[in-house]
């Protein structure tokens, strides 16, 4: 299934069935006509893992940069280590 084309006639006919195998697999079920995918079928948790993804990987490590620049140049900052571990474990 890795990288299959669906028809979006095919994803009428046979929803539930597409569906499901999408669910049971966890891998993403393209959609899309002559080849060309236009849309993607994702199961709920995976879509879920790669929202919280993007969402970390966007503000939080600009602030890590960021921190990271002022202790290189030798600056002070309040720095929280801990904090930061465990808001990273939170999100896996």
């Amino acid at each position: 299934m890795n990288n299959q084309i669906v028809s979006i006639r095919e994803m009428q006919r046979n929803y539930r069935r597409l569906i499901n195998r999408v669910k049971q697999a966890k891998q993403p079920l393209y959609l899309g006509a002559r080849s060309k995918k236009e849309a993607v079928l994702l199961d709920v948790d995976s879509f879920e893992r790669l929202k919280i993804q993007a969402d970390w990987g966007g503000e939080r490590w600009g602030e890590v940069k960021e921190t990271l620049n002022w202790i290189r140049k030798g600056q002070k900052r309040s720095t929280n280590l801990a904090d930061f571990i465990y808001a990273d474990r939170k999100t896996r």
